[in-house]
């Protein structure tokens, strides 16, 4: 691919100043990092816990991105999603990280199978949007995977 894929922390902006102050948007249970590519900012990436059942032991870290229209299409998803996986894999006791996107976002499913995610199933009429139901498309990714 020839590119600099990084995960950096965000700079601290006004709208996020309380989270930076307290812990520079890293922790277990939530973040939030920007995605540099050949040294500029393309977007972002976050994380969530997502309790299933009583105890640490059942959670789980949701994630997310969101890159400028510039970046898109161009595999950097892929491997930003990747690295955030990898790095929070090291960096939390997750077991399952998890990421959803819309029935028709055939491109962020390609991305989320590039990154090492498998496609676990459907969560029916999740999202409103634009009006209507949308259908999610739940991945996950296990730290015992390969």
């Amino acid at each position: 691919m020839g590119r600099a894929i990084r995960v950096l922390r965000l700079p601290c902006k006004q709208w996020v100043s309380t989270l930076y102050a307290e812990s520079g948007c890293l922790s277990e249970k939530s973040g939030l990092l920007v995605v540099e590519a050949d040294g500029s900012l393309v977007g972002r990436v976050t994380w969530h816990i997502v309790e299933y059942g009583p105890g640490s032991n059942s959670n789980a870290l949701r994630v997310g991105i969101a890159l400028l229209p510039d970046a898109r299409g161009r595999g950097m998803g892929a491997e930003a999603q990747r690295k955030l996986a990898e790095y929070l894999f090291a960096t939390t006791t997750a077991h399952r990280i998890e990421a959803g996107t819309d029935i028709e976002n055939l491109a962020e499913q390609r991305s989320l199978e590039k990154a090492g995610f498998t496609r676990d199933g459907l969560m029916r009429e999740a999202q409103f949007r634009d009006g209507k139901r949308h259908d999610i498309v739940v991945f996950s990714r296990l730290r015992t995977d390969p």
